[in-house]
């Protein structure tokens, strides 16, 4: 029962917090909260696997290029993962004995891997927040209303389990009451608050995040599983880690931004 207090008062105090940022905030002001959320989420991850120093100090810096373009769209993201390429070649060509030599394909791999997973994907919930305070709003409550769906259901009669390593909490009636519950509230949604977008865009946006949400987070879970732990960190006390909260946006926020900008956006 105190676990579940304060689960709530957390929750509380960050949807607070959510709707002021979304409705209040400048653009700078909320791309740069953005931004520290996004750095948390990837120092949890970070934290979750073995790599030296100067490997983390390069994926910060990979990272914090990938959301200058997000916030200057004139620097090409190619160029500069090409650029970026090359120096993590040199770098690591430098620091790799023969002793760590057969840890150079994780480690390569992870300098690209982590600000991709995370930075890259997460940064689209800033464009999603710049073509309307709404969309944002949508996308939270849609997410919310699914997982606590999931949770209640798969709870009390989950009993087809879909990720028993990833998640073994996750069942297959959790599933489907997450979707079904993101259709109700779409329904709802269309009706009063976001009336001014197309039917069609709100329910398929509804069905389609309802279905690749539920597995981002069964992917995050599988960086805990490997390192043994429940949650990415404790930084938010009864809720986990920035990285636990986040995760259904890795896949969802991208996936939400493209739909948008098929339906709602000139071209």
């Amino acid at each position: 029962m105190k676990e579940l207090i304060t689960r709530t008062i957390t929750a509380v105090v960050l949807l607070s917090l959510l709707l002021l940022l979304t409705l209040k905030a400048p653009p700078p002001v909320f791309f740069g909260v953005l931004q520290v959320a996004i750095a948390l989420a990837l120092w949890e991850l970070l934290r979750m696997v073995n790599l030296p120093l100067g490997d983390k100090v390069l994926i910060f810096l990979f990272g914090a290029l990938i959301s200058l373009h997000f916030y200057m769209p004139t620097l090409s993201l190619d160029i500069l993962t090409y650029l970026f390429l090359m120096t993590t070649g040199l770098f690591l060509l430098r620091t790799t004995d023969k002793e760590g030599l057969s840890q150079f394909p994780f480690r390569f791999s992870m300098v690209f891997f982590a600000p991709f997973y995370i930075v890259f994907t997460l940064n689209f919930l800033f464009y999603v927040w710049r073509a309307g305070a709404l969309h944002l709003l949508f996308l939270v409550a849609l997410i919310s209303i699914g997982d606590t769906a999931a949770y209640f259901v798969g709870s009390l009669i989950g009993k087809h389990k879909i990720y028993p390593v990833a998640s073994p909490k996750k069942s297959l009636e959790g599933f489907l009451a997450a979707v079904a519950a993101s259709l109700v509230f779409a329904l709802i949604a269309q009706k009063t608050f976001y009336a001014s977008c197309p039917p069609l865009f709100v329910y398929l946006s509804a069905l389609l995040l309802s279905l690749v949400t539920q597995v981002s987070d069964p992917v995050e879970s599988l960086f805990k599983r490997a390192k043994g732990v429940k949650d990415s960190s404790a930084l938010l006390p009864g809720q986990g880690g920035i990285f636990d909260r986040l995760d259904s946006y890795i896949f969802g926020a991208p996936l939400f931004y493209l739909l948008i900008r098929y339906f709602l956006l000139p071209v």
